[in-house]
């Protein structure tokens, strides 16, 4: 199977575990920017996503960066609503908030996949995309 073929297969196997059957979800033929292993784009309201992964990730674990980025949209909604709730603070206290929120989103999002892969996922470092 070529990766290309691999990385759908990924995408719509985690999607219909993580109940994201309701978003049309895409695989970005590309590398994701900024030297991002991986990034996932996403449209909350539309449920429109575009999931890039790097050509360098190696094959064993396409799959595990595959699923960070399927429940970085799993969190996107409480994402962009903290992202407005923030906004109602103090200017000088936003940055804080939003690297409180990101630190803690990005600790569910580790334990989560840890929870569905278990030391597969462990063993891989995951480059963080956000």
């Amino acid at each position: 199977m070529e990766r290309h073929e691999r990385l759908l297969a990924h995408i719509e196997k985690w999607q219909q575990k993580l109940r994201l059957a309701d978003w049309d979800i895409s695989l970005f033929d590309g590398e994701p920017g900024d030297s991002d292993a991986a990034d996932v784009h996403y449209k909350v309201w539309s449920m429109k996503a575009e999931v890039a992964i790097a050509a360098a990730i190696p094959q064993e674990y396409e799959e595990a960066q595959v699923v960070h980025e399927m429940l970085e949209l799993v969190m996107a909604p409480l994402h962009v609503l903290t992202n407005t709730l923030i906004d109602l603070f103090p200017a000088e206290r936003r940055e804080d908030f939003r690297e409180q929120r990101n630190t803690a989103r990005h600790q569910a999002i580790h334990r989560l996949a840890s929870a569905f892969l278990g030391p597969h996922y462990e063993s891989y470092n995951v480059i963080e995309s956000h």
